[in-house]
């Protein structure tokens, strides 16, 4: 931008929580679905689509996800992914789900 002879640089930081309200969740090719498996499964399918659009923001290792045991059903309406993660994360009993500094996904059981 450039105002009274003088160029400025507009600098807006955007957090990855932010950004994960801008996309909606989608399963094969569609934005309505439920998915039935593990819930960590189901985030790491979060994590992965996002990804797709926005690469190297987002990720998880074989450590950051720990399984969560039994089926876990959700259904997913035009969902953004931020608010995937949040119901994914409510049918998984005593489990809590956060992005870190490093944008590691970690989901793991409460203590």
């Amino acid at each position: 931008m450039a105002e009274n002879g003088k160029n400025y640089i507009e600098v807006r930081a955007v957090g990855i929580a932010s950004m994960l309200t801008w996309v909606y969740f989608q399963y094969s090719a569609s934005y309505a679905f439920t998915r039935s498996q593990a819930a960590h499964l189901t985030m790491k399918e979060v994590v992965d689509y996002f990804a797709t659009l926005y690469p190297g923001l987002i990720t998880y290792t074989g450590t950051s996800v720990e399984a969560a045991g039994g089926t876990s059903a959700v259904a997913f309406d035009y969902t953004k992914c931020l608010a995937a993660l949040d119901e994914i994360a409510k049918t998984a009993a005593r489990y809590w789900w956060a992005i870190d500094g490093s944008g590691i996904l970690q989901f793991h059981p409460l203590v």
